[in-house]
């Protein structure tokens, strides 16, 4: 959802535009989110393996601090808009299953 790109010196920039709205959406129905942090930002990815036919890149980060910074900033960001006790009640998936191989994400492709 174009959550992380780096400017010209590698720094991180987050862009919360695209995932609010859908949040927002969900919470005014009275739901709660199901955040699946699963797919590497392109900017973040170590690398350019991909699944499914919009192509979620399935590398690790090239640097867990980015990535945990990514992760750090999300959550402080939906805590500061929902408060932290509305976001504890919220499920997350972060990266499922990074350790799967990539032919056994191929295989799943083309089923």
């Amino acid at each position: 959802m174009g959550v992380y790109q780096e400017d010209a010196k590698g720094n991180p920039v987050y862009n919360f535009q695209y995932v609010d709205q859908t949040v927002r959406c969900i919470v005014a129905l009275t739901h709660q989110p199901f955040v699946e942090l699963g797919f590497m930002p392109s900017a973040l990815a170590s690398g350019k393996d991909t699944v499914f036919w919009w192509k979620g890149n399935i590398t690790p980060p090239k640097s867990y601090d980015k990535w945990a910074g990514l992760i750090t900033a999300l959550i402080r960001h939906w805590e500061q808009r929902y408060g932290k006790d509305e976001v504890k009640t919220w499920y997350f998936e972060v990266w499922n299953e990074p350790d799967i191989s990539r032919s056994t994400h191929l295989l799943s492709k083309s089923t």
